[in-house]
């Protein structure tokens, strides 16, 4: 009878990678001579890279301008939030009807329908960014009215128990006034 091979024992794995080996020269136990610096840190990359199979370009702006989003401001640079979403949303069904029926005649041709509708949809959404602090703004204003009108209630209830229960504290004392005959010795 043949006897089964001995079980392997299971590899202990990190779920990180790693440090890179230079981390070594950090710490409290470096190797460097005493007074020697360690280097710096490596230069920033610069160019572009791929993510999730989108190129991603580095000297791009980190806030993007309204011109790369199809929104039309006016000659002193404000934007008319409102008629330009309105704009875009009328806009959107015909440029995704189109791609539907690009999908249905000739699939491999879609990229063109699908880029145009992504295009108007980033500049919807970038006009709702740009909303975003004002409604921020228009919604504190709004708690902030209810709560001085709530405060506002309160108080007015508020004094007129005050002055319901002054009422009712001088009518007391009238009525034990004229209930209690005066004495002639003093306490």
């Amino acid at each position: 009878m043949a006897s089964a091979p001995p079980p392997e024992e299971p590899q202990i794995s990190a779920t990180f990678p790693a440090p890179p080996p230079f981390y070594k020269l950090y710490g409290a136990d470096s190797q460097l001579p005493a007074g020697v610096a360690p280097p710096g840190p490596p230069a920033p990359p610069s160019g572009s890279f791929q993510l999730f199979d989108r190129m991603f370009s580095l000297d791009e702006p980190l806030v993007p301008t309204t011109a790369n989003y199809m929104i039309e401001g006016g000659p002193d640079g404000t934007v008319d939030v409102k008629g330009q979403l309105m704009s875009l949303s009328q806009e959107v069904l015909p440029l995704y009807l189109e791609l539907l029926r690009t999908l249905i005649e000739a699939p491999e041709e879609h990229s063109g329908a699908l880029q145009r509708v992504a295009s108007v949809m980033s500049a919807m959404q970038h006009l709702t960014n740009m909303i975003r602090p004002a409604q921020a703004w228009a919604t504190l204003e709004h708690l902030l009215r209810h709560e001085v009108a709530d405060k506002e209630e309160a108080l007015s209830k508020l004094r007129t128990q005050v002055l319901d229960l002054d009422r009712l504290l001088l009518q007391a004392g009238q009525e034990l006034a004229s209930t209690v005959p005066p004495s002639d010795q003093p306490m």
